[in-house]
């Protein structure tokens, strides 16, 4: 969109059957500061042309055309550029109308006796369009950067989590669903008490507390994700999300490390079993010592 103080002159599609009429809008237009290049037509199928060419940043329309009326110029603008403005600028808009087509999409407009509107209107559809603009390159950006997060959150070989100051779960990423029997969406809003064990809930409601008031991150050794052999053994990390202007939020990483909790218990048994025999044979061996003297 080329500002009303760029280098190049501003393009205007200009839809009027009057040469006097366009001849006025043109001179009032320099007047006002705006350098511009106003392309005209005056009948449909120019029109129509034109929208389809684009290379304008602009549309002025009258209202009322031979065989044509500003409505259906309307209609035609909002399916071909509906990112473009539209303004009318007839002698003959009434009240009803005008409100009828800015319901309809109209950008403003602006009444032949009283073109001295038209400048501030180009203006102000312009800064209008720009601000749009950016606003739709804003969300682009943020809708972009979340569709990373979440591929990346997505296939992290862990679970993952963020969690609001009431400690209500707002996100959760797709590694849940192999817990849950449903969709881990089913979560949100709900908090650990609907999920985890008890005693595994109070101890994690505890660990966010802390994390909440120290903003210092935390490491815990958790069991939960009911399985038909039992209790999953988790290593969770939670940490603190700060938010300009808004509550702080939790994050959290859990990785499964039942295997290496198995592989430890299974170790210590072994060696508990290992330390039996071995005391066993020297009870023994100290038993023969005792005989033999």
């Amino acid at each position: 969109m080329k500002s009303t103080d760029s280098k190049d002159p501003l393009v205007i599609l200009h839809l009027e059957d009057n040469p006097m009429d366009r001849e006025v809008v043109a001179k009032t237009l320099k007047a006002e500061g705006i350098e511009c290049q106003i392309l005209s037509c005056e009948q449909k199928n120019q029109f129509q042309t034109a929208l389809e060419q684009a290379g304008f940043q602009i549309i002025l329309s009258d209202y009322q055309l031979p065989g044509f009326d500003g409505h259906q110029a309307l209609e035609m603008a909002q399916k071909i550029c509906p990112e473009i403005p539209f303004l009318f600028l007839s002698g003959v808009l009434g009240e009803e109308a005008a409100i009828e087509s800015l319901k309809s999409g109209a950008t403003d407009y602006v009444l032949k006796q009283r073109l001295e509107r038209l400048g501030p209107a180009v203006k102000r559809a312009l800064a209008e369009t720009r601000e749009r603009a950016q606003r739709q390159l804003a969300e682009d950006a943020r809708q972009s950067v979340e569709r990373r997060f979440r591929i990346f959150m997505d296939n992290l070989p862990a679970l993952a989590f963020i969690k609001d100051h009431t400690n209500k779960w707002v996100w959760l990423n797709r590694r849940w669903s192999d817990l849950l029997p449903g969709n881990p969406d089913d979560l949100i809003g709900k908090d650990e008490y609907s999920f985890y064990p008890e005693a595994t809930a109070q101890k994690a409601r505890e660990i966010e507390a802390q994390v909440f008031q120290s903003g210092i991150s935390a490491e815990s050794m958790e069991s939960f994700g009911e399985t038909k052999d039992g209790l999953r053994s988790w290593l969770v990390t939670r940490f603190l999300i700060e938010q300009p202007e808004e509550k702080p939020r939790l994050g959290g990483i859990a990785f499964d490390i039942t295997g290496r909790v198995k592989a430890e218990q299974d170790l210590a048994a072994e060696k508990s079993r290992l330390q039996k025999l071995v005391d066993h044979n020297l009870a023994r061996l100290a038993s023969f010592d005792a005989q033999a003297t």
